[in-house]
C-alpha cells in the first residue's frame, strides 16, 4: 500500500511516499537513481502483518495490522511511538484528522 507523504501533499510539489509490505515500511522517492526508487526503509525481523497507513498533516504515520494493532510513527525508519493493542480484528483502513 502507498500514500502521499502527508495529508494532502497531492496540493503541493512534494515527491515523495510512504509505503508499506507485511514487514517493511519504506519511503519512495522518484528522483532516486535506483532500480526499486526506495529512499528509506524500516524492515522487521518479525512479522507486524501491516495491512494498512495513513499520514498525518505533519507526516506522522499510523499503521494498521492485521492483528488489529495501530502503531504511531513519527517517521519512517524509526521505532513506534506509540502501540494501540489489538482485539484481534484486523484493521481495513485508517484515517487521519486534519489536526492529528
Amino acid at each position: 500500500m502507498i500514500v502521499s507523504e502527508f495529508k494532502n501533499a497531492q496540493n503541493t510539489a512534494s515527491q515523495l511516499f510512504q509505503g508499506i509490505s507485511e514487514k517493511n515500511m519504506f519511503t519512495i522517492d522518484p528522483r532516486v537513481n535506483t532500480e526499486h526508487k526506495i529512499a528509506t526503509e524500516r524492515p522487521y525481523k518479525t512479522n507486524p502483518m501491516f495491512s494498512t497507513i495513513s499520514t498525518s498533516m505533519a507526516g506522522a504515520l499510523a499503521l494498521g495490522s492485521y492483528d488489529g494493532k495501530i502503531r504511531l510513527y513519527k517517521q519512517v525508519g524509526q521505532d513506534a511511538k506509540t502501540l494501540l493493542p489489538g482485539l484481534g480484528q484486523p484493521i481495513k483502513s485508517i484515517e487521519v484528522s486534519r489536526d492529528g
